[in-house]
């Protein structure tokens, strides 16, 4: 059994990033609990660049040998290809707001 869990878009807030100031939508976050872990649930935007690493139009169904998946926190994009083999990508998305966002969960720091 996989738990469900659906966050309301209401209980997004943008954070934006350094690579992209004029669109604070790009990174949003959410405070989450599971069981007795507290956990910043951050989304960041996906953006598609071509094998010339150009930002270009797609969707995920678009992704290929030519067309990659990417954060848009420049930051974030290496720390995923470090936790992620190349064979994974793309990866699942969440649509919040019509926009695809990578998600990841941090513990709260004591």
């Amino acid at each position: 059994m996989i738990p469900r869990i659906t966050i309301p878009e209401e209980a997004w807030q943008p954070v934006g990033n350094s690579n992209d100031a004029a669109d604070p939508r790009c990174h949003l976050r959410t405070i989450i609990q599971i069981n007795d872990t507290t956990l910043h649930l951050d989304a960041y935007a996906v953006e598609y660049r071509n094998e010339h690493n150009e930002r270009i139009v797609a969707s995920k169904t678009d992704a290929g040998p030519t067309i990659l998946q990417h954060a848009s926190d420049d930051d974030v994009d290496i720390a995923l290809g470090h936790l992620v083999p190349d064979a994974s990508w793309p990866l699942n998305t969440t649509n919040i707001s019509g926009r695809n966002y990578f998600l990841i969960a941090t513990p709260f720091a004591r």
